[in-house]
C-alpha cells in the first residue's frame, strides 16, 4: 500500500483459532500479524504474534484457543510516501498439523 496524506490510518481485523495441544512453547501452532515499511522492517507496533497457551488474550473452549473478531489501527503518518505491507501468517507444530485458522 502506498502511504499518502489520504490514507495515513490502517484498519485491519482478523480472528483466529488455535489448537492448544499444550506442548513446549516453540513447538505450539502460532499465527501473528506483521505490517512493514518499504524496505522489509516492521513498523512501530506493526508486529504481533501469538502463540498458542496460556497468557494469550483468547478465549478457550477444551483444547481450542479462539479470537472474536478484533479490529486494529496503525497511524501511517510517519510512512507517507513509502509503501507498506501487511502479512498475516500461521505455524503448525512439527510434531503434526494442528488447528490454526484466522
Amino acid at each position: 500500500m502506498f502511504i499518502t496524506t489520504n490514507n495515513t490510518a490502517l484498519i485491519y481485523a482478523f480472528a483466529a483459532v488455535l489448537q492448544d495441544p499444550t506442548h513446549l512453547p516453540n513447538e505450539q501452532p502460532r499465527f501473528g500479524v506483521r505490517i512493514t515499511d518499504q524496505n522489509g522492517l516492521n513498523l512501530n507496533c506493526g508486529f504481533y504474534e501469538y502463540i498458542s497457551g496460556q497468557g494469550i488474550p483468547f478465549q478457550q473452549q477444551g483444547q481450542v484457543r479462539y479470537r472474536n473478531w478484533s479490529t486494529f489501527a496503525i497511524d501511517l503518518t510517519p510512512y507517507i510516501g513509502q509503501t507498506s505491507r501487511i502479512f498475516y501468517w500461521r505455524l503448525f507444530t512439527r510434531w503434526s498439523l494442528r488447528l490454526c485458522l484466522f
